[in-house]
């Protein structure tokens, strides 16, 4: 595992107006999700344990994001002599990465590895200065994830489900029981509906908010993680933002965007969602109490 340069201090100052997240690693690579035929090139950055890709390395507007707190498993395969592939596992979907030099593949997944469970792999082989890198990253990941973090409260009995079932009927009319990726279709084929979506997060306690900026040009897609807490809903931002019903999130986009943003809403797509909230409380309310186990390879 050869060692590589360390990254860059200084970057497009546009970027960090959009995150104010530490930049650990980043490097070029290929990225397709699952079911996908073609890998599609990035400029990665990895920024806390968020990694940001962007269309080029002079690029400012990141194309997307993946959150590496919902991960669940990393694992890396040699294709061949010069090629690695690494499998990002999520809880509903997975993402392949693909490093034409090897040694950095192994380095990214010990980058990753270490801002995700916040533990240096043990498995790798690092040489002393990388090794460094990764104690150093550790440290600040860490203290950075103490400070922002909320402050404890008093433990309290978990909130009856009718509470959630409140919420659900508070539903905006931009909510659709779709996937990332059909969100993401259905603003794009349908411009004139709106460009943001309500839809079911990653797990049984959150929703996000998927979004096509007009004042990008292209296909600006951008998501956003919106937590179920006992008496709100916390967007997940580098500040995060509570708010206390759903609808009053999807007034906060349409206020910071000063209304570029606007809901997705067609008359047929508004009564197939109505219909659609009964399922979506149900799965909901089945899968309330369950919480996913982790599973790291190495």
């Amino acid at each position: 595992m050869s060692a590589q340069a360390p990254a860059p201090r200084v970057r497009s100052k546009k970027r960090t107006q959009i995150t104010a997240l530490p930049l650990y690693f980043s490097g070029f690579t290929m990225k397709r999700r699952k079911g996908e035929t073609d890998y599609q090139q990035y400029y990665a950055e990895l920024r806390g344990n968020v990694i940001f890709l962007y269309e080029n390395e002079k690029k400012s507007e990141y194309s997307e994001k993946l959150e590496l707190q919902h991960l669940d498993s990393v694992s890396l395969v040699r294709m061949d002599v010069n090629t690695e592939e690494m499998t990002l596992a999520f809880p509903q979907e997975e993402v392949q990465l693909k490093f034409e030099n090897c040694d950095n593949g192994e380095e990214w997944k010990a980058f990753i590895y270490t801002v995700a469970k916040l533990e240096i792999p043990t498995r790798l082989q690092l040489l002393p200065g990388q090794l460094l890198r990764l104690k150093e990253t550790l440290e600040q990941e860490q203290a950075r994830q103490t400070t922002s973090a909320p402050p404890a409260e008093e433990p309290s009995p978990p909130a009856p489900l009718h509470c959630y079932e409140d919420a659900m009927t508070g539903l905006p009319p931009c909510f659709f029981t779709v996937s990332r990726s059909q969100a993401v279709a259905m603003l794009k084929e349908s411009p004139s509906h709106g460009n943001m979506i309500l839809r079911p997060g990653s797990n049984s306690l959150s929703y996000a908010v998927t979004v096509r900026d007009p004042q990008f040009s292209g296909l600006s897609i951008k998501h956003y993680k919106v937590n179920i807490v006992h008496n709100g809903f916390i967007i997940e931002l580098d500040n995060p933002v509570y708010k206390k019903t759903l609808n009053e999130v999807i007034d906060y986009f349409i206020k910071q965007t000063d209304g570029r943003l606007k809901p997705y809403i067609e008359s047929h797509d508004y009564e197939v969602a109505i219909n659609a909230r009964g399922d979506f409380l149900q799965e909901l309310q089945g899968k309330f109490q369950i919480r996913k186990g982790t599973h790291w390879q190495l």
